[in-house]
């Protein structure tokens, strides 16, 4: 398996030190609510009752008799045969206090952990009931309730107070608490948040994310895990539903053993999807085993076998090895999946041994006086929802980039296509005007070119003056070349020389002069139109014509080679004869000659270089750019 790449460390990194900071807050929040409202044990102006006298009754009178000591909190768990009895049953707890011994205020009375049915006496007056009816059937033990005790029914001394709890399933009794309704304000506002207001709000939120998921899975049915992150939604709803409802169901043993063991389905739910989510090859086969091991916890527990605590203890037994195994994955990669997967079920682990120890029973602290477990599912599908959501961003992120990569690359779509269009439009103009030169060619060769060459033939055999035969062979000449600058030669000077040079040939012959080939391998010069070549061609047309008339040369040189002059490179093209040469500063003839070749020149950005001395021969170089 590829090692972790160290972008997934750092996020997980990240990840860890934002829970932590999370954490200290957490902790730095609770310790200034718990300053703000001290618990009963460190409270001085308060009275915490520990020890109370208990009767068992279920009227709605207060007993005269029986009272016997007791101490509280308690749990007084119902038999079989009573809870069959679908009837309310009562315990009366009686303290006493002086109203000496607590500051001159009002005063209140706090408790919570009462199931189900809540009334309080105070001096034999009906000061609170949570319910409306005998019979009515109240849900609410989770609550804590915050009552004032009227100034009129309290006494100096020997004042009394009774509670009494009616339930059908557990009679529980939860810590009761007597001070300044001032300062239990503060600790009520706590616990009501956390026990209440808190746990309703988490959990219809928790609900909402499993819709969410839900309907993600809807479309995307490939990812099993969407499905199993809205089951384990609403089994943690149903599992924590115990803890806000007001209204108890007709069968509250029955809806309270549903409330207790649907903290294993959900269990099951929520690490299957972590499973699916990471892509565990053998997910399938441990939630079907967790199923099965479920069952088998439940049908234990049915016949007696064990009892609450260890089908608790074991259902996390069953937790702690999924999440070795998912710890054992770890070593062969670590993704930031992997990290967030454990730290959130670490959480839930801690979160279920906080409340165990709270159990009654058990009772191993009172933890931070509220349970963590109606929160916990809503921290793990909001975890794992906001992951998606940053899964989500990435997507977008991502997007955004394959967008901004596609409109680049449609505006360079754009701008070739555009050139393109150039391109073919230009071309198409060249082929109009490669078209039009072989007209022009055509006509001029078959036209004019034709009729030169019918004069020349009927002036040389009827013996006209040689004015006249030369002059006719200067103009087919002039024509040839005016015909040669038309051919497209694309730049290339050597196949320009070699045009000329075929044209050259039989007029060198007839003089006697040898024609000696110098052409090295040189670059285009992608400037030379027809226009330019033409002029190239009038300049050496003038220096052969006048080697042939004039110089009684017997070998003439053609060539051409590259040259770099001032720094810039260009072709150096030249034609050299050995004849007798001349002295153009005082030959008049030459000196126009000369002067029209280098303007010639001049205007393609060249240069003209003529060179001869008397009996030494003459050459005419010219140097063009490769790049005007």
């Amino acid at each position: 398996m590829p090692k972790p790449c160290s972008k997934h460390r750092r996020e997980a990194l990240s990840t860890a030190i934002r829970l932590f900071l999370l954490l200290c807050a957490f902790a730095c929040f609770a310790e200034r609510a718990d300053a703000a409202s001290p618990l009963p044990a460190r409270q001085t102006s308060t009275i915490a009752f520990g020890q109370a006298e208990a009767v068992f009754g279920s009227g709605m009178v207060i007993p005269k008799s029986g009272w016997k000591p007791q101490s509280i909190p308690h749990t007084w768990p119902l038999t079989d045969a009573q809870k069959k009895q679908q009837a309310y049953q009562a315990v009366w707890l009686r303290m006493r206090f002086d109203r000496s011994a607590l500051p001159s205020e009002a005063l209140a009375l706090l408790t919570q952990d009462n199931r189900e049915q809540v009334m309080i006496f105070v001096n034999g007056t009906d000061i609170f009931r949570n319910f409306a009816r005998p019979d009515e059937r109240t849900q609410a033990w989770y609550r804590p309730y915050l009552v004032p005790i009227p100034n009129h029914v309290l006494r100096e001394t020997g004042n009394e107070i009774v509670v009494r709890i009616g339930t059908r399933y557990v009679l529980q009794a939860g810590p009761i608490t007597i001070g300044p309704e001032r300062e239990l304000q503060n600790q009520y506002a706590w616990l009501y948040f956390w026990r209440d207001s808190g746990v309703r709000m988490v959990n219809f939120a928790m609900l909402g994310l499993g819709a969410v998921a839900f309907l993600v899975w809807l479309f995307r049915r490939n990812e099993p895990e969407y499905f199993f992150l809205a089951l384990a939604s609403v089994i943690w709803f149903a599992n924590d539903y115990q803890f806000f409802a007001t209204v108890s169901p007709p069968n509250e043993h029955l809806f309270a053993v549903a409330s207790d063991f649907a903290i294993y389905p959900a269990m099951v739910a929520s690490l299957g999807f972590c499973l699916l989510y990471l892509k565990d090859p053998h997910s399938w086969k441990i939630i079907i085993g967790s199923t099965v091991i479920g069952i088998g916890l439940w049908l234990l527990f049915w016949l007696g076998a064990i009892d609450n605590g260890g089908f608790y203890l074991l259902s996390h037994a069953v937790n702690l090895v999924v999440c070795g195994k998912i710890l054992i994955g770890l070593r062969r990669s670590s993704p930031i999946e992997h990290w967030l997967t454990v730290l959130i079920l670490a959480g839930l682990t801690v979160g279920d041994i906080h409340d165990m120890g709270r159990f009654k029973g058990i009772d191993w602290w009172d933890g931070l006086g509220f349970y963590m477990q109606p929160f916990t599912g809503f921290v793990f599908c909001g975890a794992f929802l906001l992951y998606f959501g940053r899964r989500a961003v990435i997507a977008f992120s991502s997007l955004e980039n394959v967008n901004r990569d596609l409109e680049k690359r449609i505006s360079v779509a754009r701008r070739e296509l555009v050139e393109s269009e150039e391109a073919r439009h230009i071309l198409e103009v060249e082929r109009a005007l490669e078209g039009e030169r072989e007209r022009l060619m055509r006509e001029v060769h078959d036209g004019i070119g034709s009729n030169l060459v019918t004069a020349l033939a009927i002036a040389e055999r009827e013996r006209q003056p040689g004015t006249t035969v030369r002059t006719l062979r200067r103009a087919i000449s002039d024509l040839k070349l005016t015909v040669d600058s038309l051919e497209p030669v694309n730049g290339d000077i050597v196949l320009l020389l070699a045009n000329f040079r075929h044209r050259l040939e039989p007029d060198l012959r007839r003089a006697g002069i040898t024609i000696r080939w110098e052409v090295k391998p040189c670059r285009n010069l992608l400037w030379l139109d027809p226009g330019s070549a033409l002029h190239v061609l009038r300049v050496f047309q003038e220096a052969a014509s006048n080697a042939i008339s004039h110089s009684g040369a017997k070998t003439l040189a053609l060539g051409c080679r590259e040259e770099e002059r001032a720094g810039r490179w260009g072709v150096m093209v030249f034609v050299s004869d050995d004849g007798c040469g001349f002295d153009a500063s005082t030959s008049e003839d030459h000196g126009k000659g000369l002067a029209s070749m280098r303007a010639r020149i001049g205007s393609l950005g060249g240069e003209f270089i003529c060179s001869s001395d008397k009996g030494e021969g003459a050459t005419v170089s010219v140097w063009l750019p490769l790049e005007r």
